[in-house]
């Protein structure tokens, strides 16, 4: 429609002679300015059409076959007049096209409005002001359709432009809508990229709308949308890409739209990537009320199961829901967690879906250090890679809201998984099963499979070499939550080797989801193996995992989210007998205490008094603390390291504690990062070569509560702080970020 280089013309109206001769008439003598490089060279072989219009009719009105066809014009009278050039009339209908009848009745209108619409170039102006001239300008815009690396099943695509206008009244020059509001349909076909088609300005031109698409392939249909910023106005020049350059690849497509100015190089763009949901792949679409999340597998994005669960914001509401047990006052917030399986033998993208709360302003993935950087990629939604195995466990978060969150937890393929018709192993397949108590006794296996939920009353391990593993869900949200001064619920999963002792429990693979009280408390039991668990639990009092009086154990790679502590090692006056606890490693751990600890060495500590076990020889190296809530008190922290006696004379020694390598990752304000703290007690205790190296602590914030050391009447002899920087700055004596109490021998390196 237009050449490669445009020769443009301006239409000038001018009174050549203005006065009122003895009839008096006035004549309008026509003649053209033109300005290179602004109107298309071919307007001037279009029709053209001059109205003039007084207050109520029109006055005058002259049709031409081209622009040098159109003639001078005796008028009688007039005050405004509209000057219009047509590429076509084969989709026009004018309404008057004699002078002298109401000025409404004038008007060009598009027969079908999803018809080719000619452009149209005019002018509007009063006639005084035209003495100078009045120049052309595009009434309508014109859409480039651009299609990219279109595949072979490609057929057509289809564009919905809603609430246009398709009149233009010439005696205000302004657009309206003839008879009713229509949406424009534009098709665009295999083989014809690059198409142009023009189109009248939509009726609302400054709020946003939302462009809808049907794209056609071989084998399927897809529909989707685009929000836009600002309508269609007049003049506006405007380009629909469709890319499908990762079609092939990840089954996605890009739909961009941009506008400018006619003969401007002012782009703006709104753009969203598209994926096609295969058959099978959309199984969870939609399901959780919350997100949606897709993993890429296979060059196909697949949907993944994501669940609900409660989490208990403490720094709003921990005075409100202190004995709220049950949940009663509704002041529980809902975060959702999604698990996944995945070979990883590289990194993994993953697109989340919020369908909640409206448009969100910022988010984030953490750990921050795995440097995961998501971008906004469509509506409402964020893509993302975790790029490898180690880096794969993390909390998806919106508006820095860490109540309504997501968590992902994927897992590879289980390649041990036992034969599940043995008599020794208790299997659960996908699905629901609600079951009473389940006690676990010599060399038996419970199998929780992917897929598979297990609403189980209590869990009990009473025999040697147990195992519990899998990849489903072991859940205590049907159990009843009660309490009076602390949680009566019942623990979930317990192990009791109380009087007899055990050996060799393991625990892997699965997720554990709100416990009544404990989540996983193991008594007096030695080889311990707790690996790739994943686990919540709202509830007050309700600790994630308890080692009481347990020799040789370790607590890998698990993501663990509690309101009370995370992770404690104790040795507590209900151990039968009070042994020590030791020779303990928790190694690559994910930790999130909504209100007390995150790790903590005790605090029951035994009594030396009663000759009973103290806490030796534990190692916390290469984990993450993303959360502690509350550092007010009460030895709350996310490092803590703490002696309090069980029956009234002196906590047993606590010794050879090392916490090293670990990130304290942003923090509520309200939160402290490390505590190391003997209570009051009668007869005194001692603490001994207690280290704390590598320890980054990143504060976006500004905590409120310093990491503090206090010992109140008893002794800690070889207190080591290593490395311990403070938003890149090492902490090396007491001051802004460290507070020291008592009887402390400590150094700095």
């Amino acid at each position: 429609m237009k050449n490669s280089i445009l020769l443009v013309y301006f239409l000038f109206l001018v009174f050549a002679s203005a006065s009122c001769k003895e009839d008096d008439t006035m004549t309008v003598n026509v003649r053209f300015n033109e300005q290179a490089g602004y109107a298309p060279q071919e307007l001037s072989s279009w029709a053209h059409a001059m109205f003039i219009f007084d207050n109520h009719s029109c006055t005058g009105l002259e049709m031409a076959p081209d622009q040098a066809s159109l003639k001078d014009m005796s008028i009688e009278a007039g005050n405004r007049a509209t000057v219009i050039a047509y590429e076509s009339d084969k989709n026009l209908n004018f309404g008057k096209v004699g002078s002298g009848s109401a000025s409404t009745d004038y008007y060009v209108s598009l027969k079908d409005i999803n018809g080719d619409i000619p452009q149209i170039w005019m002018q509007h102006t009063p006639l005084n002001e035209a003495t100078n001239g009045f120049a052309m300008k595009p009434l309508t815009s014109v859409i480039t359709v651009n299609l990219l690396n279109a595949p072979e099943t490609f057929e057509q695509i289809s564009f919905s432009l809603p609430d246009m206008t398709d009149a233009l009244y010439l005696s205000s020059g302004k657009v309206e809508a003839l008879n009713t509001i229509q949406d424009k349909q534009i098709t665009i076909k295999s083989g014809e990229s690059g198409i142009k088609k023009a189109v009248f300005p939509m009726l609302k031109t400054d709020g946003s709308w939302v462009l809808t698409y049907n794209l056609k392939l071989q084998d399927t249909t897809l529909e989707g949308t685009l929000e836009v910023s600002k309508g269609i106005k007049a003049g506006q020049t405007l380009e629909l890409n469709v890319d499908f350059s990762k079609y092939l690849s990840e089954s996605l497509y890009t739909l961009a739209y941009r506008y400018t100015a006619y003969h401007a190089d002012l782009w703006t763009e709104q753009k969203e990537e598209f994926f096609r949901l295969w058959p099978g792949d959309d199984t969870f679409k939609d399901k959780n009320k919350y997100y949606n999340v897709y993993v890429l597998q296979d060059k196909r994005w697949k949907t993944v199961d994501v669940r609900n669960t409660l989490c208990s914001d403490g720094p709003r509401h921990h005075a409100e829901i202190w004995n709220d047990w049950d949940n009663s006052k509704m002041l529980r917030d809902t975060m959702c967690y999604a698990n996944f399986i995945d070979e990883f033998n590289g990194p993994v993208k993953i697109r989340v879906e919020k369908r909640t709360g409206g448009k969100f302003s910022s988010f984030q993935v953490r750990p921050s250090s795995y440097g995961i950087q998501p971008v906004e990629c469509a509506k409402n939604t964020i893509e993302f890679t975790l790029p490898d195995w180690e880096s794969r466990k993390v909390s998806v978060e919106f508006d820095g809201d860490r109540y309504h969150n997501l968590f992902l937890f994927p897992n590879r393929p289980d390649t041990n998984k036992p034969d599940v018709t043995a008599s020794n192993v208790k299997y659960y397949g996908p699905g629901e099963h609600h079951t009473g108590s389940i006690t676990l006794l010599e060399n038996e296996t419970l199998y929780i499979d992917e897929g598979a939920t297990l609403y189980a009353e209590k869990l009990f391990v009473r025999g040697n070499n147990v195992t519990i593993t899998g990849r489903g869900i072991l859940s205590g949200e049907k159990n009843r939550h009660w309490g009076e001064d602390y949680a009566n619920g019942d623990i979930l999963m317990s192990v009791q080797g109380q009087g007899v002792g055990l050996k060799n429990f393991t625990l892997s693979g699965i997720t554990i989801i709100d416990s009544p009280s404990w989540a996983v408390a193991i008594w007096n039991t030695d080889n311990v193996m707790i690996d790739n668990i994943n686990l919540i639990c709202w509830i007050l009092n309700g600790d994630g995992i308890d080692l009481c009086s347990v020799a040789g154990a370790t607590v890998k790679d698990s993501f663990i989210r509690t309101y009370d502590d995370c992770i404690t090692l104790k040795v507590r006056f209900n151990n039968d007998p009070e042994t020590d606890t030791k020779d303990v490693l928790i190694q690559k751990c994910i930790i999130w205490c909504d209100y007390a600890r995150g790790i903590i060495i005790g605090p029951e500590c035994g009594d030396w008094t009663w000759g009973t076990g103290g806490i030796s020889n534990c190692l916390i190296e290469d984990c993450i603390v993303l959360e502690q809530s509350n550092g007010d008190g009460d030895f709350r922290a996310a490092l803590s390291a703490v002696q309090q006696e069980q029956h009234g004379g002196g906590a047993a020694p606590m010794r050879n504690i090392t916490f090293r390598n670990i990130l304290i990752d942003d923090i509520q304000p309200t939160g402290r990062p490390i505590c190391v703290e003997q209570t009051q007690q009668k007869n005194g205790c001692t603490m001994e070569d207690i280290l704390f190296q590598n320890i980054t602590i990143i504060d976006k914030s500004g905590c409120r509560y310093k990491s503090t050391v206090v010992t109140n009447n008893s002794w800690i002899s070889r207190l080591t702080f290593d490395n311990i920087t403070y938003n890149g700055a090492k902490i090396m004596g007491e001051g802004d970020h460290l507070q020291i109490q008592g009887n402390a021998e400590v150094f700095y390196k």
